[in-house]
């Protein structure tokens, strides 16, 4: 009798194992345009490229298409991405900033975002551009004690440096 027990428990987990898709990493093509908008293709699709005039077009075995003017595109590369989990980052539409030891740090800001440090009075102390990879350290222990703006982009925070 426990032997029919376990091995129905253990045909049940097989057939719930065949059932669920299987998680793991897919190779992709990105193209990435000026606008810094995206167009993913999977390489198991076969996506396939041509040029036509001014136009890249590719299209995948899954008639998956996408026309890019040439002038349009910045960069192609391959990558490998994880596939969605269904969990989403918490966005609120506004870069947030993060404060340590006497530091601001950003993160996902575009690339060459200007970043100012504005006194009160209006002077401007320092100014910063954001790396490729969206991140900028804005080091407040060089600066004199007081109350600060600093800017990013279209966003604002004051900050009181101790």
């Amino acid at each position: 009798m426990k032997k029919n027990n376990k091995l129905r428990l253990a045909s049940a987990c097989l057939l719930v194992m065949s059932l669920t898709p299987k998680l793991h990493a897919q190779e992709q093509l990105v193209l990435e345009m000026k606008d810094h908008s995206k167009a993913t293709f999977v390489l198991a699709d076969k996506p396939k490229l041509s040029i036509s005039e001014a136009t890249l077009v590719a299209k995948d075995s899954k008639n998956n298409t996408k026309e890019i003017a040439l002038s349009d595109l910045v960069r192609y590369y391959f990558s490998t991405e994880q596939p969605p989990t269904g969990i989403h980052p918490a966005t609120t539409g506004k870069v947030r900033p993060s404060l340590a030891n006497g530091h601001v740090y950003y993160e996902g800001l575009q690339e060459a975002t200007l970043v100012r440090v504005i006194a009160l009075g209006g002077q401007e102390i320092a100014r910063y551009k954001v790396s490729g990879d969206g991140r900028a350290d804005i080091d407040l222990t060089r600066l004199a004690k007081g109350v600060y703006l600093i800017q990013a982009g279209k966003n604002t925070i004051k900050i009181s440096n101790q």
